[in-house]
């Protein structure tokens, strides 16, 4: 393996590497005796073909992806470890060229973890009697003590955890259900007759609808009071069709049908659009204003996960697990639909986060005002 060249530019990592054909034919036979019976050689044993006898039967570049799907994770392996570099998040291959030698180049890009110098972190003295804002001091004198630049992509990365937690606690909130099936009802019920209303003044009327509904107790109404609401609204721009009941009450049938066969993580999407657009906002827009929390969370991120470090803090497959679970019931939805929300990755690194702030706060001196 051959460094060809490495940089680090606004906290990301960039290098370029070159195996030989050596080295990468021995990769595609170590890939050829994990998945032999996938490559069948006539007249041989399961894993006993020579690569020769493997091109020839399956063409040149027989095994090329299996091989790669090893060795670019390994060689960027090899290099983090004897450089000491430590990276967050999965590392992105590039650019890779098999060159005419036989050998292999590609490039691997990988966010940096950035350098962390903690102060205090360790029996912090505090004064607040509240737990919370006790908690609050203790955590911004660690913070206010460590030294290091938070990178770009820690921002935004954090900012699509945000929004991932956001979108998980409005699922479960009832009224956001009803404000998305109102304003699809809403919507349809403006095409019926073939008009078209401003889609800021629709959510304005969905939202006036869903809150009567509730206001009067009635979170689960019936059709005939959601068809009545919503033909007053119709009514004020258009007269209403003859059938303009009947089709409406097609439309919720098909909705209800519609919803039953949604994935859980469309369901939260479309109920996360209906909550942004109740407070006359979109996602890029929420993240905007929510930039500066995120800078905040970020540094005690660091400061969690460098103490991780330093304390050797560990965790188990069986605690990532509870993690997960515990984070389903929690909102009350299915594990499958929180991982296609919280890559496993992600639940590590909250965990370890847990762990050390716990660390942190069991430590901390509480002084008597």
């Amino acid at each position: 393996m051959n460094i060809l060249n490495s940089e680090k530019n606004h906290g990301s990592l960039k290098v370029t590497i070159q195996v030989s054909k050596e080295e990468f034919d021995e990769a595609r036979l170590n890939a050829y005796r994990n998945c032999a019976e996938n490559y069948p050689v006539p007249g041989k044993p399961a894993t006993e073909a020579d690569l020769s006898e493997l091109k020839r039967l399956y063409g040149p570049a027989v095994l090329y992806d299996e091989a790669l799907a090893e060795l670019v994770p390994q060689a960027f392996g090899t290099y983090l470890n004897e450089n000491g570099t430590r990276i967050l998040g999965k590392p992105r291959a590039e650019d890779i060229e098999f060159l005419d030698d036989g050998s292999v180049q590609f490039t691997v890009e990988a966010d940096c973890f950035p350098d962390i110098e903690l102060g205090t972190y360790k029996g912090i003295h505090a004064s607040a009697s509240d737990p919370d804002e006790f908690r609050e001091q203790v955590l911004a004198k660690a913070c206010a003590s460590m030294k290091t630049e938070i990178p770009e992509h820690l921002i935004e990365d954090k900012l699509d955890s945000m929004v991932a937690s956001e979108k998980l606690r409005i699922a479960q909130d009832a009224i956001y259900h009803l404000l998305a099936d109102t304003l699809y009802y809403l919507k349809k019920g403006y095409e019926l007759p073939g008009i078209s209303r401003p889609m800021n003044q629709v959510r304005e009327q969905a939202m006036d609808i869903m809150l009567q509904m509730v206001s009067f107790d009635n979170s689960a109404p019936s059709p005939e009071y959601l068809i009545e609401q919503i033909g007053d609204e119709v009514g004020r721009y258009h007269e209403l069709p003859d059938h303009f009941r009947e089709d409406l009450q097609k439309t919720m049938r098909e909705r209800s049908d519609a919803k039953a066969s949604m994935k859980p993580e469309e369901r939260i999407e479309e109920v996360w659009k209906a909550y942004l657009g109740s407070i006359q906002s979109d996602e890029e827009l929420w993240r905007k204003d929510q930039r500066e929390e995120a800078e905040k969370r970020v540094k005690k991120d660091l400061l969690f996960l460098k103490t991780a470090e330093l304390e050797d803090l560990k965790l188990t497959e069986e605690e990532v697990r509870k993690g997960y679970q515990d984070l389903a019931d929690r909102y009350g939805i299915e594990i499958d639909a929180l991982l296609a929300q919280l890559p496993e990755e992600a639940m590590r690194q909250q965990l370890l986060r847990d762990a050390a702030e716990e660390l942190i706060l069991e430590s901390a001196v509480h002084d008597q005002s």
